[in-house]
């Protein structure tokens, strides 16, 4: 292992900003904190390696100048892997330079990417706790009875395996002699269209879907009794002594009679005890609160086993009608803008500071100190 603490935060250079890469605030504040804990950090990317001189392209926050800095610097010691992988393409390209970091200069990469929903929930469905908060879930594929299942539940959800910001995503519903089709487009514009047959929407579907993996469930309805969409994000992260700790929760809604709360589709975030306490009895809430502590007490362990070290999750949660507790989606790569936009500025300060308090850890911990 590189002999000093160093964290790379790994991302894809993009050339139409300055510096060329996304989520610069958070990266500023973290690499603020990591420097009160001797903690240098660098921004690379997989194209910015010199192997022959083992270092890297980077840039730094120089905090005295209050801006982003290029040059040359060391390989990192630790990885912190933030690229958004949007296809097992991708994955195949930077998975190499990942793996060479690692094996030849003995750089940690401090937690492993989940792969896509379908595998994620076959990880999760062996555990009989865990799969009695999974919606039922087929893989969409040639002989896949999703008709069977559109008569039997009324109305489908289909999404994509690896896809993001609830992109792509379709609401296929019966109605009577129709199938009516609504949802997202991959630019993430509104859908929707209406077929007479059975046989003229899987004609479509299979063009729309193409080589992508999509997923089906049974439509949930997770909206208030005013029609507004709306989940529950819990983020997981690994402290500063290497244990799963909350750091906080946020209902995420979306625009009224909208299939999904995205933030990226129009949502907003809002404190989840005051919109619980307004469309739940006590009961409810003390039942819901019992659901999420078990859920998330025996999740990342068994993930973990199943799937190698992790070190942060976003849990998208569902919460039906009668209280009922869903396990919608488990992100290994999640976002802090929800925190903001509900204005729980603790829990923000936690998940922006927590992996450069995780990766610290992890590097004394290697080194015995």
């Amino acid at each position: 292992m590189v002999d000093h603490p160093h964290l790379g935060i790994l991302v894809e250079f993009c050339l139409a900003s300055d510096p060329p890469f996304p989520e610069k605030k958070f990266f500023q504040h973290l690499t603020q904190h990591a420097n009160t804990l001797g903690l240098q950090v660098t921004v690379f990317s997989p194209h910015s390696i010199n192997w022959t001189k083992g270092s890297i392209s980077g840039y730094r926050y120089n905090e005295s100048k209050a801006k982003w800095v290029q040059g040359t610097y060391p390989l990192p010691s630790l990885i912190y892997d933030r690229i958004f992988y949007h296809s097992r393409q991708h994955i195949r390209k930077v998975a190499p330079v990942i793996k060479r970091l690692q094996q030849e200069y003995g750089v940690l990469l401090l937690g492993k990417g989940l792969p896509g929903k379908w595998k994620v929930y076959h990880m999760l469905k062996d555990d009989g706790i865990l799969s009695s908060f999974l919606p039922e879930t087929l893989l969409f594929r040639p002989g896949t009875q999703w008709r069977k299942k559109l008569i039997e539940h009324k109305a489908l959800f289909f999404k994509p395996s690896s896809g993001t910001h609830g992109k792509g995503v379709l609401k296929v519903t019966l109605a009577g002699k129709r199938i009516d089709v609504q949802g997202r487009t991959w630019h993430n514009h509104l859908l929707q269209i209406d077929f007479s047959s059975f046989s003229a929407c899987e004609t479509w579907l299979k063009k729309y879907v193409r080589q992508r993996q999509y997923i089906i469930q049974p439509y949930l309805e997770l909206t208030t009794p005013d029609a507004i969409p709306f989940d529950m994000r819990i983020l997981l992260q690994k402290n500063g002594t290497g244990q799963w700790t909350v750091t906080g929760n946020v209902i995420r809604t979306g625009p009224k009679g909208k299939l999904t709360s995205n933030l990226h589709g129009g949502g907003t975030a809002v404190e989840a005890n005051r919109f619980l306490n307004k469309y739940y009895r006590p009961e409810q809430i003390e039942s819901i609160f019992d659901q999420l502590n078990l859920l998330v007490g025996r999740l990342p362990h068994h993930l973990e086993k199943k799937h190698g070290p992790l070190f942060e999750l976003g849990l998208d949660v569902g919460i039906d009608r009668t209280g009922e507790v869903w396990l919608l989606e488990v992100n290994s790569k999640p976002g802090r803008r929800s925190f903001q936009l509900s204005r729980d500025y603790q829990a923000l300060s936690n998940a922006i500071y927590a992996p450069a308090k995780y990766a610290n850890y992890v590097f004394h911990a290697l080194k015995g100190v």
